[in-house]
């Protein structure tokens, strides 16, 4: 058992939390409305096709590998929690999870519902805005928690715990971090979101979560420099060429809300959605904004 499912189990006994909104883009690289507005209500053709190329063939490269989990830890599904089947899943690419006995991989499961491992995602920023859908629960509260992975012989540090609002309904919901809390360059952490199932009992080992780990990265320098004079429908598929997954994911949500009813942000971030690969995708893909 690693440094992980040992913290997580002591975690899972004392939290439960859902979360808050987004940061700018680094660089100068905010999506502004602008002269967009205008395009927004009579786009041309040119444009329109440009928005295809950029948008609708986006893919993150080069995403990272899975922080392994293992033990007894529930997220969610098939768990009652206060009556409901509360699930949170985090909007970070996973990969299926196998055990290997002998030469034969066999597959995880708990409780009748597949694990699925988060991959580690990459950011450039140094408070970058994490996303994780929420379904199945009318609760309105969450946990969320930050801590520094330090080495695996030690104990992560915790860096932050604040309580978060949920919607009520099923949803994606996104996750800013605190003013005071900046993450460093060349440095991983590890997130938690917590749903609390039953508040007046001792026993929190049933709590619903979710986990996910983000590296901070020196921007490239050429990546900075496409991004000093980057248009707004432009900037997400330059976070993917660098396999920036939270800001990729970031700078599409961020579209998706200035732009409700453009088609071609929907199909980009309903792209980067089946890069999630979980079984939830499909309920995923009809979550409305928040």
């Amino acid at each position: 058992m690693n440094k992980h499912s040992i913290y997580l189990k002591a975690v899972s006994l004392v939290l439960c939390m859902g979360l808050v909104v987004g940061e700018s883009l680094v660089a100068g690289a905010s999506i502004k409305p602008g002269a967009s507005n205008q395009v927004q209500q009579t786009p041309s053709a040119n444009i329109l096709a440009g928005r295809r190329s950029r948008l609708r063939g986006i893919r993150v490269r080069n995403i990272g590998s899975s922080r392994q989990r293992r033990g007894g830890i529930s997220c969610g599904g098939n768990i009652s929690c206060g009556g409901e089947k509360a699930t949170i899943t985090p909007l970070v690419p996973h990969i299926k999870p196998v055990e290997v006995y002998g030469q034969e991989p066999v597959e995880v499961y708990r409780q009748e519902k597949e694990i699925w491992n988060p991959v580690e995602t990459s950011t450039i920023k140094s408070r970058p805005t994490l996303l994780v859908y929420v379904s199945g629960t009318t609760k309105t509260t969450a946990m969320f928690y930050l801590n520094k992975v330090i080495t695996d012989n030690q104990e992560d540090e915790i860096l932050d715990n604040v309580p978060i609002t949920l919607p009520g309904h099923d949803g994606i919901v996104s996750i800013s971090l605190p003013e005071n809390v900046q993450l460093d360059l060349n440095q991983t952490y590890h997130w938690i979101v917590t749903i609390e199932c039953d508040p007046n009992s001792s026993d929190q080992s049933g709590n619903v979560f979710a986990e996910g780990w983000v590296k901070r990265t020196p921007i490239p320098e050429t990546l900075a420099n496409q991004l000093k004079n980057a248009q707004e429908f432009d900037i997400p598929q330059m976070y993917a060429d660098a396999g920036l997954w939270t800001d990729t994911l970031s700078s599409v949500w961020e579209l998706r809300q200035r732009y409700p009813n453009d088609p071609d942000v929907e199909t980009a971030w309903q792209i980067l959605l089946e890069q999630v690969a979980v079984p939830e995708v499909s309920e995923m893909k009809q979550a409305t904004l928040n």
